[in-house]
């Protein structure tokens, strides 16, 4: 497996062309999310996703293409989109040095589960998939650091702090909630999950 080097992003425009820049960066998230996640991904989902390369558009074709999928035009602050393994994910290239982060966020938007989002309700899906990216991307999850959806994200990594990876990616890539469910019944008493969503909810 090819080893992600992102720190290759100053090639844009000095020798490799941003198709090919945007390709390489499409096959090595691919590549390193077969790696991170083999145990927990489902290989049939592996598959289908590697066969979809991701489309990388300037921002005027990337408004088009959001808004053929959704009727809406995106907000300044998405910059991808994916529909499961419908059709391929779409970011916006208007920043290239933003591209490898948020193309590994769309991928792994397509390895998840179809009731992941419905488990962990939509923010905390969208935190939960960044928490992902970023360890795909080996980065760990800093306070104050500037990533998507920051909130969601910094409580998706306390969660596998207290939980462990294996039951979040079970929960994430599987869509079985029940190893993490039962570690926070262990952590916060009887219906700790239910104890736990209560919290959020007040706070949020």
């Amino acid at each position: 497996m090819r080893k992600l080097d992102y720190s290759r992003r100053a090639e844009v425009g000095e020798g490799k062309t941003e198709r090919t820049y945007y390709r390489d960066i499409d096959q090595a998230s691919v590549e390193q999310l077969a790696r991170v996640y083999r145990e927990a991904a489902s290989p049939e989902r592996l598959g289908i996703m590697a066969a979809l390369p991701t489309k990388f558009e300037p921002r005027e074709a990337f408004e088009r293409s959001y808004h053929h999928a959704t009727g809406g035009k995106p907000s300044p602050e998405i910059t991808g989109f994916s529909e499961g393994l419908s059709s391929p994910a779409h970011v916006s290239a208007e920043s290239p040095h933003e591209v490898p982060e948020i193309t590994m966020h769309e991928r792994v938007h397509q390895l998840s589960h179809p009731h992941a989002a419905e488990l962990l309700g939509p923010d905390r899906y969208e935190g939960m998939t960044q928490e992902l990216a970023l360890k795909a991307l080996e980065r760990e999850t800093r306070s104050g650091e500037a990533t998507a959806y920051p909130e969601q994200t910094a409580f998706a990594h306390r969660l596998r702090a207290r939980c462990g990876d294996g039951a979040v990616e079970t929960l994430y890539f599987q869509g079985d909630a029940s190893e993490l469910r039962a570690c926070l019944d262990r952590s916060l008493g009887p219906d700790g999950a239910e104890q736990l969503r209560k919290r959020l909810s007040g706070s949020a």
